[in-house]
């Protein structure tokens, strides 16, 4: 789920046009857009496939809540629309930067 609580964010939600049968590659198109901003939010299931885009001055602050942790959630992928390709989601970069303390 992503709500917003400033400023404006655009998600576009896309639908497969190919038959699965490839667990590397996809053919997807937009399947329709969603602005998120104060009052409108949008809900996503786990086999959604979403970008999201801001652009730009003013500043965004939005809430995304996937139901566990970022780092455990072992199974994103990215899709590349230019090639078709999926790819694991860069787990590594979305793993939380602060350090517990003692």
């Amino acid at each position: 789920m992503v709500v917003a609580v400033e400023g404006q964010e655009l998600n576009k939600v896309y639908r497969r046009t190919d038959d699965g049968s490839d667990p590397s590659h996809c053919q997807l198109c937009i399947d329709h857009e969603v602005m998120v901003e104060p009052g409108r939010g949008i809900a996503l299931m786990p086999d959604d496939i979403h970008s999201i885009h801001t652009t730009g001055s003013v500043p965004t602050r939005h809430l995304h809540m996937y139901g566990m942790a970022l780092e455990k959630l072992d199974d994103r992928r990215a899709f590349d629309m230019g090639t078709g390709e999926i790819l694991p989601y860069n787990k590594n970069f979305m793993a939380p930067t602060a350090t517990a303390r003692a």
